[in-house]
This record gives C-alpha cells, sequence and structure tokens, in this order.
C-alpha cells in the first residue's frame, strides 16, 4: 500500500488569479461535502503546480465512500452542475479503495496525488 502525502491547502500560484482560486474550492467542497460523505478534495493538474493560465481548466479528485457500488460514469454529473466558477473544471470521483489501488500504479491518479494539492 503506498502512502498517500498530499500538500494541505498551500497557495496554487504566486499572486493573481492563482490565489483566488482556493476559495471558490473551499465553496465548491462545502458544496460537494452535503451531496455526499467527501474524504478527500485534491486540486491537481497544471493549477496545482502553479503553472495554470487563465484558460486552463481545474482538475479535481473527489473521494468518497458513498461512490461505492455506482458506475464511475454516474458518480461525477451533478457535481459539473453545482460548479459555478468561470473556468472549465474536470471532475474524477474515487472510492478510497480505488484511490489506494490507482495511486500505485501509473497514470493520472498517480500524478493527482503525487502533485496534488489537498483542498
Amino acid at each position: 500500500m503506498h502512502e498517500i502525502n498530499l500538500k494541505m491547502d498551500e497557495a496554487v500560484g504566486v499572486g493573481g488569479e492563482e490565489d483566488e482560486l482556493m476559495p471558490v474550492l473551499r465553496e465548491f467542497k462545502e458544496g460537494v461535502g452535503r451531496v455526499v460523505n467527501l474524504e478527500k478534495m485534491i486540486l491537481f493538474g497544471s493549477r496545482a503546480k502553479g503553472a495554470g493560465e487563465e484558460s486552463s481548466d481545474v482538475d479535481l479528485l473527489l473521494v468518497s465512500g458513498d461512490f461505492e457500488g455506482v458506475k464511475s460514469f454516474k458518480r461525477s454529473p451533478r457535481f459539473y452542475l453545482m460548479w459555478d466558477a468561470p473556468v472549465d473544471v474536470d471532475i474524477i470521483c474515487l472510492t478510497p479503495g480505488e484511490l489506494r489501488d490507482k495511486s500505485g500504479h501509473p497514470g493520472i491518479i498517480r500524478e493527482a496525488v503525487a502533485g496534488g494539492v489537498a483542498v
């Protein structure tokens, strides 16, 4: 089993619009938490690295045991409908077990865990 270490709530970039992203993410997380028992929300990709541009989307990984038994493509649509920021978002929804399994293999989930920022 791989240990999952995430930077907690670090600034996402230096100055400008990136600093404004965390309050938006916290508000979104609060809304998601009213729908599912959210265990983790991880910002990953270019915005987590502080390399995002104005047109860069927001990449989010949501982790909840409530996704157990729900087909993967049916997990995220309601969260896309909740997203109200003026930037595109990509959302991946996993169970805690799926996160553990996938974070140990090469791919986007491993990258998200390694370079992501816990919100």
